[in-house]
C-alpha cells in the first residue's frame, strides 16, 4: 500500500505547485500541513516587511491569489486521503454560506464553527492505505472543482485587472489635464498680456 507522500517539508510545498490543478490522488497529512505552514509563513513575512517596503504588500495579494488554486487543490486531496470527497466540502462550504440567510446571527455562527472543526479534524485525520492505482477525479468533481475556485479566482483576477487598468488611465487623464493647466500658466507668466489704463477710440 502507497500514499503519495513527498519526501521532506520542501519538497511538500513544491509538489503543490506540480500538480497546481490535479485533484486526483491523495495528499497526506504531512504532504498538506507541510504546504500549508510554510504558505502561510511566506504571506506573514511578505506582510510584516511591506511596512518598511509597500512594494510587498502588491506582491503579498498575488501571491496569495496564484495561492489559491494549489491550496483547494491539496484540500480536495487532503479529503481524498481521509476518506472523504470533493462532494463532502462542496456541501459544507454551501451550508456555511447559505446559514446566515436562513438562521439568526449566533446559530449560523455556531453551525458555521461547527462545520469550521469537521473540516479541520477531516485535515488532522491519519492517512488511509490507498491501492497503489490513484483514486482518478470524476468528471463532477472537475466541474465543481472549476466552478468553486477556478471561475470565481478569474472574476477576482479580472476585477483587479479592470480596476487598475480604469486607476491607471484616470490617473493619466488628470495628469495631462493639470499639465496642459500648468503649461498655459507658464505662457502667461512669459508673455503677459499688455493693457492699457485707456480704451482707443
Amino acid at each position: 500500500m502507497t500514499t503519495s507522500v513527498p519526501t521532506g517539508i520542501w519538497q511538500s510545498y513544491l509538489n503543490a505547485f506540480r500538480r497546481y490543478f490535479n485533484i486526483s490522488g491523495y495528499a497526506a497529512r504531512k504532504e498538506f500541513w507541510s504546504f500549508t505552514l510554510i504558505n502561510i509563513l511566506f504571506i506573514f513575512l511578505l506582510i510584516y516587511f511591506a511596512r518598511t517596503v509597500p512594494l510587498l504588500t502588491i506582491i503579498a495579494v498575488l501571491y496569495g491569489l496564484f495561492m489559491l488554486i494549489p491550496m483547494a487543490a491539496i484540500t480536495i486531496r487532503r479529503f481524498n486521503d481521509a476518506g472523504k470527497s470533493i462532494w463532502t466540502l462542496f456541501l459544507l462550504q454551501i451550508i456555511s454560506f447559505g446559514v446566515p440567510f436562513v438562521l439568526p446571527a449566533v446559530g449560523a455562527k455556531t453551525i458555521q464553527l461547527l462545520i469550521s472543526l469537521y473540516i479541520l479534524y477531516i485535515l488532522l485525520r491519519d492517512t488511509r492505505e490507498h491501492p497503489e492505482t490513484a483514486e482518478k477525479a470524476t468528471v463532477g468533481a472537475r466541474i465543481i472543482f472549476t466552478l468553486m475556485y477556478v471561475v470565481p479566482l478569474l472574476l477576482i483576477i479580472a476585477v483587479l485587472v479592470t480596476g487598475m487598468f480604469s486607476g491607471y488611465f484616470k490617473a493619466m487623464t488628470k495628469y495631462k489635464a493639470l499639465k496642459t493647466l500648468n503649461q498655459e500658466k507658464h505662457v502667461e507668466m512669459l508673455c503677459p498680456q499688455s493693457s492699457f489704463p485707456f480704451h482707443l477710440t
